[in-house]
C-alpha cells in the first residue's frame, strides 16, 4: 500500500519544466507550501491565528502555508489559501511540493493582484522584501479596492514587526527601518478614507524619525483641504 501511495504521489506530481505552480498546463487542482514568519499558526481551515497560544485553536500549527490553485485552459479559476496541516480537498490536488520563499514570492505576488486573501499570503511571506510588493499593491489604483486595503493591513503589520515588542504601529521606529516606514505612508496616502488620514496626521505629528515625518506631511498636502494640515505648519 506504501508503494502505491508512493506512486500515487509521484504520478500526480507538476511537470518538471513548469517553473511555477501557475505554469502547468493541465487542468485541474494545483497545490504547494510556503514558509511563513515565526509567530503565524493556522488550522488548516483558513482561520490563522498569532500571538498568545490562548489565542489559538487546539488543532493549530505554525506554518507552513498553503495554497490550492484550480486551473482552466490555463487560467486561474480559483485560490484557497490557509496555513497548516493539509486538509482533504488538498489530497487529490497535484504537489508541487515547499516552495522556497524566493520562489513563492513571484507566485503570490501574481496571484494577489486580483484577490485579498492572497495579499495575506503575500503578507506572512517569511521574506524580508516582500513589502516592496505589498506598496506596490497599496499604490496601484487598478488594482480592486479590497486587494489595495489588504495590502495597506499587511504593509502596517511588516513596519510593526520592525519595531519593539511594547510599541506599537509608526513610532519609535528602529533605526534601519525607515524605508519601510515610509513605504507605509504612501500606501496610507493611497488609501482614501478617514482611518488613513487620520493615520497620516498621527505619523505627521508624533513619528520620531523626521524622514517618515516629512513624508506624512507631504502626502498630507497633495489631499484634499484640510484645516488640521495647515496646523501641522
Amino acid at each position: 500500500m506504501r508503494h502505491l501511495l508512493l506512486l500515487a504521489v509521484f504520478l500526480c506530481a507538476v511537470p518538471a519544466g513548469a517553473t511555477s505552480p501557475l505554469d502547468d498546463p493541465r487542468d485541474g487542482k494545483v497545490t504547494f507550501t510556503f514558509p511563513t514568519v515565526a509567530g503565524v499558526y493556522g488550522d488548516g481551515s483558513g482561520s490563522i491565528f498569532s500571538g498568545d497560544v490562548d489565542d489559538r485553536r487546539h488543532d493549530s500549527q505554525e506554518g507552513p502555508g498553503r495554497v490550492l490553485v484550480t486551473l482552466k485552459d490555463g487560467r486561474v479559476t480559483r485560490v484557497d489559501f490557509t496555513v497548516g496541516r493539509a486538509r482533504a480537498r488538498h489530497e487529490d490536488a497535484r504537489n508541487a511540493g515547499h516552495l522556497t520563499a524566493a520562489e513563492a514570492r513571484p507566485v503570490l505576488r501574481k496571484l494577489a493582484r486580483d484577490d485579498e486573501d492572497l495579499v495575506a499570503a503575500l503578507g506572512i511571506l517569511d521574506d524580508p522584501g516582500v513589502w516592496h510588493d505589498l506598496a506596490e499593491l497599496a499604490g496601484d489604483r487598478d488594482r480592486p479596492h479590497d486587494v489595495r486595503e489588504e495590502a495597506v493591513f499587511w504593509l502596517g503589520q511588516h513596519a510593526r514587526w520592525r519595531v519593539e515588542e511594547d510599541n506599537a504601529g509608526f513610532r519609535d521606529p528602529d533605526p534601519d527601518g525607515t524605508e519601510v516606514r515610509k513605504s507605509a505612508v504612501f500606501a496610507l496616502s493611497q488609501t482614501d478614507t478617514p482611518e488613513a488620514r487620520e493615520r497620516l496626521l498621527q505619523v505627521a505629528r508624533e513619528h520620531s524619525n523626521p524622514e517618515v515625518r516629512a513624508q506624512a506631511m507631504f502626502w498630507l498636502t497633495q489631499m484634499d483641504e484640510d484645516p488640521r494640515v495647515v496646523d501641522l505648519f
